[in-house]
């Protein structure tokens, strides 16, 4: 198959997309490195030129996250249905499924690291593999929506111990002695991690 990658608008960082370029690169698949601070103007361009299997989206910023719905939105405005792979350190599973699946008419997975991607291209170019993870796409949307018994009850459950607020606040002027010398301390002290 064949995966465009590109780190989105407003972000510099590409150490995670490169990696996952040398580890889908190693197993077969034709890899379109577009770069950092894509545009999803470019990355249309791409699509239209290369016809990939996959999009993979990369940011390591919060803002990075926005911009990948932006990037969903406007992928989707142009009728463009290719499965997305989307992954990041700011970006997390729960963001995916409720934030940029929505901005978007194909399949958007949630890569939590590069040999996940693989696992997630590897599903994707398999008919049953995709057909999986559209299952699971609705699934985890409605396990979100809906919130499950348990969570319920472990919320009514909690009690909050407002007295702690209430003690006087520590006085800071006071000084703590120490009963042990100058040289005891040091030998107590690693300089080293100190320094």
């Amino acid at each position: 198959g064949k995966v465009i990658l590109a780190t989105v608008k407003g972000d510099v960082h590409d150490i995670g997309k490169n990696l996952v370029e040398i580890i889908l690169g190693n197993n077969g698949y034709e890899i379109v490195n577009l770069g950092i601070k894509v545009t999803s103007d470019k990355i249309i361009e791409a699509v239209k030129e290369h016809k990939p299997n996959i999009i993979g989206l990369s940011g390591l910023l919060v803002k990075s996250t926005l911009e990948m719905v932006n990037t969903a939105q406007d992928l989707t405005a142009v009728g463009i249905t290719t499965p997305i792979m989307v992954g990041g350190a700011a970006l997390t599973k729960r963001f995916t499924i409720t934030k940029i699946r929505p901005a978007y008419q194909g399949l958007v997975v949630y890569a939590k690291d590069a040999m996940n991607g693989l696992d997630l291209a590897n599903k994707i170019q398999s008919p049953e593999g995709a057909e999986e993870l559209a299952k699971l796409a609705i699934t985890e949307a409605e396990s979100i929506s809906t919130p499950t018994k348990a969570s319920e009850s472990s919320q009514e459950k909690m009690v909050i111990d407002w007295s702690i607020s209430l003690k006087p606040a520590p006085d800071y002027i006071e000084h703590i002695e120490a009963n042990a010398s100058l040289e005891e301390i040091w030998d107590m002290v690693n300089p080293k991690m100190l320094f």
